[in-house]
């Protein structure tokens, strides 16, 4: 009897139904903290009593940071003013399930979007020209297809065009409403496509995430085991 419930609850656990978690907060996964223009690994691992390396392991929580060919000092630039970053070990993303980040390509659709006229235009010194903070502007401009890359204060190139409000949008996984919107014919040809990709969990890791599968039909396989396991237990 104790191997068959043992059976069970690892069959219950292969099933397990993954979910699209690109909408939800960083904070339904680990405590957090924003980050700020003096601030440093040292000085934020030090507040909250965690090393510069369990820092740059809550960022990059794929495990990637292992095989980095950059140096402490060279991953912790990366950490830029208005960051919303981990200071707590990453949890309840075992059945996040991989999918690609809804986007959009015209902001003029979803807010009051400024296009780059200036040349070698920092993050910061767009910030100040616009009067929104960092933190502002990576967040309305999260779903934006230009890459944000604000660390060794690269340049903004002439004619981005970024959002200075935020954008109206009520549901940012909804990427197939977001390209209507935008009359983007090719976004809603792609976001079609993601619909039918098999879903698999987000991180391998060496936790639970390697436990279960998030394709419908596998799991409706070992459904079907955890039946017929207690259908023999009844005989």
């Amino acid at each position: 009897m104790i191997q068959l419930i043992l059976l069970l609850s690892f069959l219950i656990q292969l099933v397990k139904s993954c979910r699209n978690c690109n909408g939800d907060p960083l904070s339904n996964f680990c405590d957090t903290y924003i980050w700020e223009s003096n601030d440093t690994c040292k000085s934020v691992s030090s507040k909250y009593n965690i090393t510069i390396e369990q820092l740059l392991t809550f960022k990059f929580i794929d495990g990637s940071i292992s095989n980095s060919p950059f140096s402490i000092n060279e991953l912790c630039k990366l950490f830029t003013e208005g960051d919303e970053i981990c200071i707590s070990q990453p949890k309840n993303y075992e059945d996040c399930y991989y999918t690609p980040n809804c986007m959009f390509e015209y902001p003029q659709y979803f807010c009051n979007s400024y296009t780059i006229t200036q040349s070698n235009l920092t993050c910061l010194e767009f910030c100040n020209l616009v009067n929104i903070s960092m933190r502002q502007f990576k967040q309305w401009n999260k779903l934006n297809r230009i890459n944000i890359d604000c660390y060794l204060d690269n340049p903004i190139e002439i004619g981005d065009v970024y959002c200075i409000s935020k954008p109206n949008i009520t549901n940012s996984t909804d990427c197939i409403s977001i390209a209507i919107a935008e009359n983007n014919s090719d976004n809603v040809d792609y976001f079609e496509s993601v619909k039918t990709w098999s879903k698999h969990p987000l991180y391998n890791t060496t936790n639970s995430t390697k436990s279960f599968s998030c394709d419908a039909s596998h799991n409706r396989i070992l459904g079907l085991a955890i039946l017929v396991t207690l259908a023999f237990s009844l005989i």
